[in-house]
């Protein structure tokens, strides 16, 4: 996934890479009201496929409120439904804040990030699972 500048305010992209079994999909901008739906149909076209693994990076992203956070919760609900797993690549300080106040990371899983918040290995879940 190549690096592009970031929308401007108010806006998201989406990039979506799929290979194999996972498919990958790197949001940069704002995860809001206004573009949560764009996110869903790109979700939803990805779950077509049936994926094992979806892989949201929110390293891009600039901002979420609680319509992106909820999008993210049913997508990771509808993952462990079929079988899969939603995992999410986290964001800056910002971001990963807002899961942490609301709880959000009790239901969502995160990638460990080498040289990110943590410092883990980046091979390794957060949860501790691989």
């Amino acid at each position: 996934m190549s690096r592009r500048p970031t929308p401007p305010p108010g806006r998201l992209s989406i990039t979506t890479e799929v290979d194999g079994p996972v498919a990958r999909l790197a949001l940069e901008g704002e995860l809001d009201l206004a573009s949560a739906g764009h996110v869903e149909e790109c979700l939803a076209s990805v779950e077509e496929g049936a994926p094992q693994r979806i892989v949201i990076d929110l390293d891009g992203l600039a901002f979420i409120d609680s319509t992106g956070l909820r999008t993210l919760i049913q997508a990771a609900a509808r993952a462990r439904e079929r079988g899969g797993e939603l995992l999410l690549r986290p964001g800056d300080e910002s971001i990963q804040r807002v899961f942490e106040l609301t709880g959000a990371t009790a239901v969502l899983h995160f990638e460990a990030v080498a040289g990110h918040v943590d410092g883990a290995d980046s091979s390794a879940v957060a949860d501790g699972s691989t």
